[in-house]
């Protein structure tokens, strides 16, 4: 008989993956309605450059990470960056504005009417974790979290994690996954406008050409220990973090090309990842189809997690999508063929996918 330990990492939970301003925070507020599910939302993006970084650390050093802020996290993860995601109120909590623990700025208070006191409770137990690698503490946190705030099972769900469709799979391999999809011309318009979005993006051009690829899926951005030491050493690597560059990419748009571009290859290659995915464990979820028509699908969604499609939670789920003009068709005439041909291929792909997806 095989001693081989078996992975049941992410039996409980579910992962939304997307590339970013495609709607995946419309459906965390979907979902974090309903009463079987624990809706955790940028809980990956609240360690920035860590979480998922290999080798093993004590609960409290992971507590650590999630209540202390680091210099990157300030400053992409505030209020001026992410004013609609960014839901601690410092008039309300103990915390100053720009001192608030990165798992308070958005996690905490999606859950809660009292984010500070969840807050507490966690403090006196995760530090309690053992030593174990991050997938094993954020595991163990979920459970915690739903044992705290009710649900039976978790659903996390972070900007750009669709960098992580190799990984996921890998670390979690019990979980489900549900890739989000919007059309990359208004994602490449969003992208363009939110500010930390504009920071990658400078960040992934400019490291691309050092040979160096934060969309790389076996080493992405938050996996690899080498975009750490940029950020550790910033003399070393200076525009990626060092606080003059860092504010002067918050406030500048990246060509629009760039974003793009920066779109066509986190789709395309987390694309490739969820094929991969066993049928039974793997969704689709179209942004226009949920705004067009969102009782059907968010029915089907409640059934890929094994929750009951509740009227009650339908019947106040259905009325968040709102229809909304499509941005890129503002653009003139020229503008509107360029970033077509931009996205074409990518959106091809994905389309030919799901035409017959079920």
């Amino acid at each position: 008989m095989s001693n081989k330990k078996i992975n049941k990492l992410g039996q409980d939970g579910a992962f939304v993956m997307g590339p970013a301003r495609c709607g995946s925070t419309l459906v965390s507020d979907i979902i974090n309605l309903h009463p079987d599910i624990l809706s955790i939302s940028e809980f990956f993006a609240s360690h920035a450059l860590d979480c998922l970084l290999q080798g093993s650390l004590t609960g409290s050093d992971y507590w650590q990470r999630l209540s202390k802020s680091s210099p990157i996290v300030r400053i992409m993860i505030s209020r001026d960056t992410m004013p609609g995601e960014f839901l601690y109120q410092s008039d309300v909590g103990r915390f100053a504005i720009g001192d608030v623990p990165p798992i308070l700025k958005i996690t905490l208070p999606h859950l809660s009417n009292n984010p500070d006191k969840l807050f507490d409770q966690l403090s006196n137990t995760v530090p309690n974790q053992p030593m174990q690698s991050r997938q094993d503490h954020h595991v163990m946190f979920f459970e915690n979290l739903k044992n705290l705030c009710g649900g039976n099972i978790w659903v996390e769900r972070s900007g750009m994690s669709l960098m992580y469709a190799r990984i996921l799979p890998q670390l979690f391999p019990r979980a489900k996954f549900i890739m989000m999809y919007r059309d990359g011309r208004d994602v490449s318009l969003s992208l363009q406008s939110f500010k930390p979005a504009r920071a990658i993006i400078w960040i992934w051009s400019k490291l691309r050409k050092l040979g160096v690829n934060p969309l790389n899926l076996d080493s992405p951005m938050g996996r690899s220990k080498k975009y750490k030491l940029f950020a550790e050493f910033p003399n070393n690597q200076n525009f990626f973090i060092s606080k003059w560059p860092a504010q002067w990419m918050l406030k500048n748009p990246p060509p629009l090309k760039d974003c793009a571009n920066f779109w066509s290859e986190m789709t395309i290659k987390g694309l490739a990842e969820f094929k991969k995915i066993p049928n039974s464990h793997r969704h689709y979820l179209c942004y226009e189809s949920l705004v067009k028509d969102p009782k059907p699908q968010l029915t089907t969604l409640a059934n890929f997690l094994n929750v009951d499609p509740q009227k009650d939670w339908l019947n106040k789920a259905v009325v968040l999508p709102q229809k909304l003009q499509p941005r890129w068709k503002n653009l003139d005439f020229e503008e509107q063929k360029k970033l077509d041909e931009w996205t074409k291929n990518a959106r091809t792909e994905v389309n030919k996918f799901f035409a017959n997806y079920v």
